[in-house]
């Protein structure tokens, strides 16, 4: 009889010891690396088993540890990335407030199609913020402006007419106003101008202002 009740207290001791290391493998597979594996001070058939699992989970532990700081350096070149592209964006389309109504939108470097269209829409933004008036469009700096480009240019002017603002373009060079001709592009319903200064001057007239020397004092 004695024997029967002891090999029931074995099966019993077993069945916990197991049950509580089941459960601390089940944490840690569900993300809870807060457990701790509970080692009897009297070694059992289960202390080695114990002091191994209770190492697997450091091991776990510090790895959990690396891949979180691996993840947040990521994240933080993810957000650098993201912020120097806005940069880059805000950069390619400025839209710069010269005068009161009057804006400057100075553009630099090919215009492809998606940049046409983040043009478009930073120089809209622009106007209704700055409830401009007359816009000034600089392509000085624009290498080549083809057929795409222009029928863009030509498209923006008009969604800004749209806005009451008048747009005027300035720095078309010989190369470029030769190439347009060429192309058969027609740029007779845009106001153009030499350069910037020009530009400029168009500008204050069409608002009624003019640039008055100041007198020298003697």
């Amino acid at each position: 009889m004695a024997e029967k009740t002891d090999l029931g207290q074995y099966k019993e001791f077993v069945k916990e010891r197991l049950k509580s290391l089941l459960d601390v493998v089940q944490s840690i597979s569900s993300g809870d690396f807060s457990v701790k594996v509970e080692t009897p001070e009297e070694e059992d058939e289960f202390t080695a088993l114990s002091i191994e699992l209770g190492r697997m989970i450091d091991d776990l532990i510090e790895a959990n540890k690396v891949s979180e700081e691996r993840m947040a350096i990521l994240q933080a070149a993810v957000e650098e990335k993201e912020r120097l592209l806005k940069t880059v964006r805000e950069l390619s389309s400025p839209v710069i407030q010269v005068w009161e109504n009057v804006l400057v939108m100075p553009l630099v470097g090919a215009i492809d199609s998606a940049r046409a269209t983040r043009i478009t829409e930073d120089l809209l933004t622009g106007i209704t913020k700055h409830q401009a008036e007359i816009v000034i469009i600089d392509i000085t700096g624009v290498p080549v402006v083809d057929t795409s480009v222009a029928n863009h240019l030509i498209q923006t002017i008009k969604a800004a007419a749209l806005l009451g603002a008048k747009c005027v373009v300035v720095g078309i060079s010989s190369e470029v106003a030769q190439s347009l001709v060429n192309l058969g592009v027609d740029l007779s319903g845009v106001i153009t101008r030499s350069n910037l200064q020009a530009g400029v001057r168009y500008a204050m007239e069409m608002m009624g202002l003019e640039v008055v020397p100041k007198k020298r004092e003697r």
